[in-house]
């Protein structure tokens, strides 16, 4: 104790072992004999160095590695007072491990030779040479790099440092390392492809396995010290091993979790190591310590492992309008001998509400030389919720790739017969059938009798997102004979495929990659035959049809510039996914090519078949946000010409504005509001069905918005940024549209405008029901016939969140509760709160929130209903939940055994519900105690139905209340009551 001051005072003057450069360390060595300092150096660089030994050794057994090892380090404590470090110790130790590695191996050789001679053998003993051999080769190229370009792919992708990190200890920028590595990198690629060696294979061997390398160091130090300094001072390392290497570790540790978060995504991503064999600890995905590690396991069509495949994970962001990534991401893990890998990516996870890391929802593909790909979307969340039930959530997740020896193989020919030269084909989906079995999927599709369904066409996996495949071919170019190859995609799956050529019609097939004919069928229903085309096929392409046209406006005749013209009634979506866009010029002309002679689809798909039918020859037309003009659509002529003539709406100036008038960046549309009569007249007028929203705004330099809407009721919604945080909008649309209305009738107060909480939009299919929290402004509007422009405004309030505390009835906290929003509880799909505090954002001064709080393990229930109001703290005391039994009996007494549905509504804020058993019996679970509830009771069974409130009541904290026999009264056969 008398030493701890000393000791203090120690590490504040020169900082933990861990935080010291090379140089450093290596001069208190030199000058103070610490056995520490240098045991920190071979704590830092043993992995490198030892990786080195072991690859240049090749078949060499272990004990000749570990006498390099400790050659290496010896001459560096011998020569610790003559070394002038600049930066790093990596690149002296490294040539000086290849140095005595070779110098090694040349002996060993030579005194096996003698041995042999001896014995009288001719061969050496057995050894597995792949291995060694594309290690030898690896460090031979590395070797052979420019020293600056050495060295950072030494330090970043052999020694496991950050670029920021590696940057340091070179001396030089980071963008500097960045440029040498990404070079360095290439040229090293570039060297093993031209030695006929797979880098993703070769690099894997020239490094090692985590397994037993500290002990085999450790006990290399202390002989090493020994050897140069004395028993004493190896055994005070021997002592502070432990946490040197803690220490080291750690620091590396959050380098490199920094740098992750600090890559920008054009960095060159880092050559993985492959992963230790052993199988991986357990994994749960809800638990914040391990919210960003992923593990699994590849393996082929027969369950055997396949090592060396690469693993990619990208986001993916449940949001509408947001479709799967495009890119796989870097390579995160190479799987080892047993096909397993694990993996930590931050960029998967996010912060909770609970304040704690989380992970989003993800797409992890894996890919292997030879084999097809496989995918999953793992589980995740995205806010409050848990992503849909699909996505997988296990610990370790499994990914099967088929093998890839079964290419497509197509010829393209004109519709002459001559071949198709320059053709593009692309992949646009793969396709997964449903247990692998492409057989059972085909028979789907064969021919029925007359009044047979067909079930529909089901799959395992669809990826409608080829460009997460990077490393296989989904785009290729017809050669002079016609013929093009697609490879990569995996055996027994089907494909998707989209030609495009000039002149000719655009060509969507399905093709199943098996060597087999082609498939014919005519589906049940469908007035067309579909066609599954086999791995080789030739197609001749039909001849295309062209259409002119000009879009213009329906009043005037004034051109429209910059309106999506397409053959397709699926307009708004289209403009704003941007495929297969075609914009009018500044005379509102324009030209569609690629079209079949009747305007459908040349080749049915398996699904959808054509898109439209030779009656149906028309085009769609959809002015760009910001005009003052709805979607149309017009007939083409018998000469390929078609005039579009889009009505024009009442054009609006919004400006969204905060508190201090600050404009403020949204997504800015518009919607009718249900019920409105000049909709449906004007959806009559306009001659096209269009989906939600039904027109959107364009943003102007001074940072207003541009846009259009519709005579009658409606609602201009704005959105904010997801980044941003503000208040949700909160209207009255009964009151503003039917001021002073009180008799709503039941259909009424749940159709029309909407409620407090909602809003309900017209859509050409039905109506859908808005939520009012999705938008932090809502404005109403009820513009009549021939209304001139519109200058409106909205102003958004930044939000409050409010920290919430669950406590039981002791105070103590309570940390697991699942949190519900609204009066139907989802209490399997929401996640545990994994704190006892957090914080709820998005409330509205004036409209409370009701949120149920449930911990099902202690049988625990709170209820709170809470708004914006100046954002101080609140605390739900949780008590143990009540329960309601009884059993339901008809008039005459007997038990009803089912078609009976209970259900208590408590305000607006929980709903329990049950139903009765065979014997009549139920059993109302997670009341909140002293609370009244109304007991509701549905019944539907022999064409009787009974709606009814039966009573009110409340239960004790943990109470079980018996309600004894409900006696339903006798009702006639098809009454509701």
């Amino acid at each position: 104790m008398k030493r701890a001051p000393e000791e203090l005072g120690r590490l504040f003057r020169e900082g933990t072992l861990a935080s010291l450069t090379d140089g450093q360390l290596l001069e208190r060595y030199a000058e103070q004999g610490d056995g520490e300092a240098f045991a920190a150096i071979v704590a830092r660089h043993g992995a490198m160095v030892l990786s080195v030994c072991r690859s240049s050794l090749g078949p060499l057994d272990a004990s000749d590695a570990e006498d390099v090892f400790q050659a290496t380090f010896l001459v560096l404590a011998r020569r610790a007072g003559s070394i002038a470090v600049q930066g790093s110790l990596a690149g002296w130790l490294y040539r000086v491990a290849r140095r005595t590695a070779r110098q090694a191996r040349i002996e060993a050789t030579r005194r096996r030779n003698r041995e042999r001679a001896v014995a009288g053998r001719e061969e050496i003993p057995p050894h597995d040479p792949s291995r060694s051999e594309l290690a030898g080769i690896v460090h031979q190229e590395l070797a052979r790099l420019p020293e600056h370009y050495r060295m950072a792919v030494l330090l970043c992708d052999l020694h496991g440092l950050t670029r920021d990190q590696a940057a340091e200890a070179i001396g030089c920028p980071s963008g500097t390392v960045a440029g040498r590595l990404a070079r360095g990198r290439e040229r090293l690629r570039d060297r093993l492809i031209r030695r006929g060696v797979d880098p993703a294979v070769a690099w894997p061997a020239a490094t090692l396995s985590v397994v037993d390398r500290a002990g085999w160091i450790r006990r290399a130090t202390v002989a090493i010290l020994s050897a140069d300094r004395g028993p004493a001072v190896a055994r005070t390392a021997a002592i502070a091993w432990g946490r040197v290497v803690a220490s080291v570790a750690f620091l590396i540790a959050i380098g490199a979790a920094g740098a992750a978060g600090l890559r920008s995504a054009d960095d060159p991503p880092p050559v993985p190591h492959a992963v230790a064999p052993s199988p991986p600890a357990p994994i749960d995905p809800e638990d914040p310590a391990t919210a960003g590690v992923f593990a699994g396991k590849v393996v082929d069509t027969e369950g055997r492992p396949i090592p060396g495949a690469r693993i990619h994970i990208a986001p993916r962001i449940l949001r509408p309008r947001e479709a799967d990534p495009t890119e796989p991401g870097p390579v995160r893990a190479i799987t080892g001998a047993d096909g397993r890998f694990r993996f930590t990516a931050k960029d998967m996870t996010f912060t909770a509400i609970d304040g704690l890391p989380a992970r989003r929802p993800g797409f992890l593909i894996a890919t292997a030389e030879g084999y097809g790909p496989d995918w999953l979307r793992t589980w995740g969340r995205d806010g409050l919720s848990s992503s849909p039930p699909g996505p997988a959530k296990p610990s370790e997740m499994m990914l099967t790739l088929p093998r890839d020896d079964v290419p497509i193989r197509g010829r393209l020919l004109r519709p002459d017969g001559r071949p198709l030269a320059g053709a593009t084909v692309r992949v646009t989906a793969l396709y997964v059938p449903w247990k692998r079995d492409l057989d059972a999927h085909l028979e789907t599709w064969r021919p029925r009798p007359a009044g047979i369904l067909v079930a529909p066409e089901n799959y395992e996996k669809t990826l409608e997102s080829p460009g997460v495949l990077s490393e296989a071919s989904t785009q290729a170019v017809s050669d002079d004979d016609g013929r093009f190859r697609l490879d990569g995609l995996g055996r027994e799956r089907l494909v998707s495929l989209a030609i495009r050529a000039p002149g000719l019609a655009r060509m969507p097939l399905i093709v199943m990659t098996r060597a087999a004919p082609d498939f014919r069928t005519r589906p049940f229903g469908r007035p067309y035959e579909a066609v599954v085309r086999g791995a080789r096929f030739t197609l001749a392409m039909k001849a295309e049809r062209t259409i002119t046209g000009v879009v213009r406006d329906k009043a005037t005749g004034e051109p429209i510039a910059q309106a999506w013209v397409g053959p397709w009634a699926d307009a708004i979506s289209a403009l704003e996914t941007g495929r297969s866009l075609t914009f009018t010029d500044a005379s509102g002309r324009f030209i569609l090519d690629g079209l079949s002679a009747n305007l459908t689809e040349a080749e049915c798909t398996q699904e959808t078949g054509p898109r439209s039918s030779p009656s149906d020859r028309f085009v769609v037309a959809v002015p760009s946000p910001g005009q003052p003009y709805f979607p149309t659509k017009g007939k083409v002529s018998d000469a390929g010409e078609v005039a579009v003539e889009c009505p024009r709406g009442i054009p609006f100036r919004l400006t969204v504005c905060d508190p201090s008038g600050r404009p403020v960046e949204a997504e800015v549309c518009y919607t009718p509001v249900l019920p409105s009569v000049s909709f449906r007249e004007a959806t009559d007028r306009f001659q096209v069905q269009t989906a939600f929203p039904l027109s959107r705004a364009a943003r102007q330099a001074d940072g207003s918005y541009r846009g259009v809407v519709l005579p009658g009721p409606g609602a201009v919604l704005v959105q904010t940024l997801r980044e941003a945080r503000y208040r949700p909008a909160h209207v009255d649309p009964k009151g503003f549209f039917a001021p002073g209305k009180t008799d709503w009738t039941f259909l009424e107060k749940i159709t029309d405008y909407g409620s407090d909480e909602t809003l309900s939009v017209a859509p050409s299919f039905g109506n859908i029901t808005l939520v009012q929290r999705d938008y932090a402004a809502i404005v109403l509007i009820d513009p009549a016939e021939g209304n001139g422009p519109m200058e409106l405004s909205a102003t958004v309030f930044p939000d409050r969140p409010r920290r919430v505390t669950l406590v039981d009835d002791e105070g103590r906290p309570v940390v697991g509760a699942k949190m519900s929003e609204g009066p139907y509880p989802r209490w399997r799909s929401e996640p545990a709160l994994r704190s006892s505090t957090f914080a709820i954002d998005g409330l509205h001064l004036d409209w409370p929130r009701w949120f149920t709080f449930l911990q099902e393990d202690r049988k625990l229930i709170g209820l709170l209903a809470i708004q914006g109001d100046d954002g101080a703290p609140c605390t739900v005391r949780m008590r143990p939940w009540g329960t309601v039994t009884g059993r339901v009996v008809d008039h005459r007494g007997e038990p009803i055994s089912r078609g009976v549905g209970l259900f208590a509504p408590l305000g607006r804020g929980i709903t329990a519900s049950a139903s009765s058993d065979f014997a009549g019996r139920f059993r109302l679970e997670r009341l909140v105690p002293g609370r009244a509830y109304e007991v509701h009771i549905d019944q539907g069974f022999g064409g009787v139905f009974i709606s009814r409130t039966l009573f009110q009541v409340k239960v004790a904290p943990g109470k079980v209340r018996d309600l004894g026999d409900i006696q339903l009264p006798e009702s006639k056969p098809g009454t509701v009551r």
